[in-house]
């Protein structure tokens, strides 16, 4: 319930849907915003964005208007949530919003492992202060892999067995090296070229 959560890893494994999945476990409880980029230009573009997804108003505003809408946005929220999730696919004010001490907004931020270097800078040291939990997504195991491609296919209705020959899933597993984007394309592939 306190500070700044981040999830790195390589490109493919997974990360954006574990945040989807993460925002989507969190809806009973919390509110939700699910931002799937960082590249906003301004701190006036990401309030937007965020009230946007709180389908609260968010055009013609000064940054200031913007925060007070924002705090309007969290004050009608809270009575329903506990507080406001944002995961942001890839921000220190945010977490600075309060409500008899208890955080109104909770942060989770998602970026390939060079998050990590560009956090490392001191410029960031009062953001790095505020996080409180960090999880590197690393790449499946060769058995994580099978499995995971056996689960996809019985998830689609077919059994495994019968649609792959016993050497196909190890070696697509080897060929991916753990990436799940690379499982699911060479296993699609593979359906399509058989």
């Amino acid at each position: 319930g306190q500070g700044i959560s981040v999830l790195t890893g390589e490109t493919g494994v997974g990360k954006t849907l574990v945040g989807l999945r993460l925002a989507f476990e969190l809806q009973p409880t919390f509110a939700t915003a699910f931002l799937s980029h960082a590249a906003f230009p301004t701190r006036r573009a990401l309030l937007q964005a965020i009230l946007f997804e709180l389908n609260r108003p968010y055009n013609r505003m000064a940054e200031q208007e913007l925060r007070l809408e924002l705090m309007a946005a969290l004050k009608t929220l809270i009575p329903q949530h506990q507080a406001l999730v944002v995961v942001l696919d890839e921000v220190r004010m945010l977490t600075m919003l309060t409500s008899n001490g208890m955080p109104m907004t909770r942060v989770v931020l998602i970026g390939n492992r060079d998050l990590e270097e560009r956090l490392a800078d001191p410029e960031l040291s009062a953001f790095n202060q505020r996080i409180c939990c960090h999880v590197d997504l690393e790449a499946l195991t060769q058995a994580d892999s099978i499995e995971y491609l056996r689960m996809c296919v019985d998830i689609a209705g077919a059994h495994p067995d019968d649609l792959f020959a016993p050497e196909a899933f190890p070696f697509i597993a080897k060929a991916a090296d753990g990436d799940p984007r690379c499982l699911n394309h060479l296993a699609d592939h593979s359906l399509l070229l058989a």
